[in-house]
């Protein structure tokens, strides 16, 4: 359908070069099965803001080979039972990868969601590290991970397990 034609033109700007849309795109992309006129009216808005901000790019303004990450999540919210979770990882301040998707699982939290997110987050920063390593080029340590949710936090720097967190599952602790 047109509907599902340029959600697939959207999705390639989303994850090849234009992180803004990221979150639009996966959202408008859960509708693939039964769009309707107000989900078509939003892609065909979204693909005015590409048009209106195709001057728009990814700038890399540092020499320094230095990664930034950033992970956040929405708590599920009432159409479906998984959370929204996004990540963005920055060399040179300028965007090396970037998603937006629901989780794989019910988070039972807020916390519980931001953690996955998180998780996700240092999977993506373990793969960024080894390139880096297999083409000899140097990255500054320490690598800055920003998450805005102090439980998430306290259960990331934490060894421990404790009545709220030991029902997470053992992937999502890759973070530790």
């Amino acid at each position: 359908t047109t509907y599902q034609e340029i959600i697939g033109s959207l999705n390639y700007a989303a994850t090849k070069t234009r992180p803004d849309i990221a979150l639009a795109v996966s959202l408008l992309s859960s509708k693939l099965k039964r769009p309707t006129i107000n989900n078509l009216l939003q892609a065909i808005r979204t693909l005015e803001y590409l048009i209106t901000t195709k001057d728009l790019g990814i700038r890399y303004d540092s020499v320094e080979s230095t990664i930034t990450g950033y992970a956040d999540a929405a708590y599920a919210n009432r159409e479906a039972a998984k959370s929204q979770i996004g990540t963005a990882l920055l060399l040179c301040n300028g965007a090396i990868h970037w998603c937006s998707n629901r989780t794989r699982v019910v988070a039972m939290s807020s916390s519980e969601a931001e953690y996955i997110a998180l998780s996700e987050l240092g999977r993506e920063i373990k793969t960024q590290l080894n390139i880096y390593n297999a083409i000899n080029e140097p990255v500054y340590i320490p690598i800055n991970i920003f998450e805005d949710n102090k439980s998430t936090i306290a259960m990331g720097v934490s060894d421990s397990y404790t009545r709220r967190s030991r029902h997470i599952d053992v992937c999502y602790h890759y973070i530790r």
